[in-house]
């Protein structure tokens, strides 16, 4: 083998130096893409997600419905059951941070202690939004960290309330029993934000997490409140005509999937849990209803 001269030398290293530049601007050329292609999707959601908030609540109207799950299911829902309930209008997504804001201005509710959008370090699941409620490009994504009582006294101050259990359940799954708001096929990162995504999206970012009624979000984005106390024997006596809950109680039922809900089963149209009204998360939300 013939030694290296000084001239093969610094042409090796010229080589490595322009390879080595070659790398850097490759990488550089990736994150820019994705950057890019990031902010058009963040774009066309905002937009898929005012059109939302423009067409307005819809109607559900008056019937039965099957409610509950079947022996073995672990959503919590037992025993199922034909429930019959009178017409109302559930709102089409879930109230946003513009929208609560609002009620903030008005002195309709209470002002909002946390402005990032959370962290979870136990599940995983890590925000990295440090400034979210009351930052204009996080308007029309759904607002977090409220306690039921926040969510009825915003829904009260617009002329609703917080939908009753049975009328949350009957409004994502239609009268066909269906397993998840859209059918029977099991969740997915296209479908929904509910693959742990590890953080919110704009409301109605997905119109394939829309139920029969047209109802979004009902599986994934974030949990809702609803009115209800909460009881988890309670399908087992409940009126078969409007019920509403339990008398009384120390949880108030969250029902929906979110985007850190890690198991299919949360996101199922009978998944039910319970949350002390006065707690709240970085992935609890609500939207509201009103009787016909």
């Amino acid at each position: 083998m013939e030694p290296e001269t000084p001239q093969l030398v610094e042409d090796n290293r010229r080589r490595d130096r322009l390879l080595g530049g070659l790398v850097l601007l490759a990488v550089a050329m990736a994150f820019l893409v994705f950057f890019v292609v990031q902010k058009v999707r963040i774009r066309a959601q905002v937009e898929l997600a005012r059109a939302a908030l423009a067409a307005g609540p819809v109607l559900v109207p008056a019937g039965e419905f099957l409610m509950g799950s079947g022996e073995g299911d672990r959503a919590n829902g037992q025993p199922q059951r034909t429930v019959y309930l009178s017409a109302f209008e559930i709102d089409r997504t879930e109230v946003t941070n513009a929208q609560y804001a609002q009620c903030v201005a008005a002195g309709a509710c209470r002002a909002h202690d946390r402005l990032d959008s959370g962290a979870n370090t136990d599940s995983g699941s890590v925000s990295v939004r440090s400034s979210y409620y009351g930052n204009n490009a996080y308007d029309h994504y759904p607002v977090i960290y409220v306690s039921w009582y926040d969510a009825q006294a915003y829904c009260q101050w617009a002329g609703g309330r917080l939908p009753t259990e049975a009328e949350w359940e009957k409004a994502t799954r239609g009268t066909d029993g269906r397993l998840y708001p859209w059918g029977g096929e099991a969740p997915s990162a296209q479908r929904c934000n509910c693959s742990r995504f590890r953080d919110t999206t704009p409301v109605g970012a997905y119109p394939t997490d829309a139920s029969p009624y047209g109802v979004l979000d009902m599986a994934g984005n974030v949990s809702e409140w609803v009115a209800d106390w909460y009881g988890k024997d309670y399908y087992s006596s409940a009126p078969a005509h409007n019920p509403l809950g339990p008398i009384t109680g120390e949880a108030r039922v969250i029902r929906g999937g979110s985007w850190q809900s890690g198991l299919d089963y949360y996101h199922r149209t009978t998944f039910r849990n319970g949350l002390n009204p006065e707690g709240s998360n970085l992935d609890i939300g609500f939207r509201c209803a009103r009787s016909r």
